[in-house]
């Protein structure tokens, strides 16, 4: 995938392009790995598991659940009551559930989380404003470029997409 960036931009914009491109990849991957390699870059950890909640039966509708200290994360492209619940329901375990979503999703995952009563229990976070907020975050700790930051958190992403998948036309290209 070939992403143009204007470095002008703002990186909430810089990953809105992202996952704009994604579009074209069904089942979430793009946004999946995408989250992961955030996480990696910004806790220098690999201890990062996945879980899928809803196995593929259809490409949009994929949930998946990783865990790093007290916080479990979920990531979706299509928010739906089932992965709502399920994402929630790991408060139970002693864990706050993070639901990420695409920005043009979140009132949807807010409707559905209060449907279904986990409104209480979950936090629910654009995927384009946490990896922007990781960015600047990270730019400003290591007095680096914000871009460049970006571009570390896609050089993860490509390498551990390389090891685990075998689509590799989801590797991002960034210009």
């Amino acid at each position: 995938m070939k992403v143009v960036l204007n470095r002008r931009h703002s990186p909430q914009m810089w990953v809105a392009s992202i996952l704009e491109v994604a579009k074209a990849c069904p089942g979430g991957l793009v946004e999946l790995h995408l989250m992961q390699a955030t996480f990696v870059r910004r806790f220098n950890t690999t201890a990062f598991t996945v879980r899928n909640l809803h196995p593929r039966s259809q490409p949009v509708e994929q949930t998946a659940e990783s865990s790093l200290a007290n916080v479990t994360y979920c990531v979706t492209t299509v928010p739906s009551r089932d992965s709502i619940r399920d994402c929630a329901q790991n408060s139970v375990a002693g864990y706050h559930p993070v639901l990420f979503v695409p920005a043009e999703q979140i009132k949807l995952a807010a409707v559905l989380a209060c449907e279904v009563g986990a409104e209480d229990y979950l936090t629910i976070i654009s995927l384009e404003d946490f990896v922007a907020m990781i960015v600047l975050g990270l730019a400003v700790d290591e007095s680096k470029d914000h871009l460049d930051i970006l571009k570390e958190i896609v050089g993860i992403y490509n390498k551990r997409l390389s090891e685990v998948e075998t689509d590799l036309s989801l590797l991002i290209e960034v210009r």
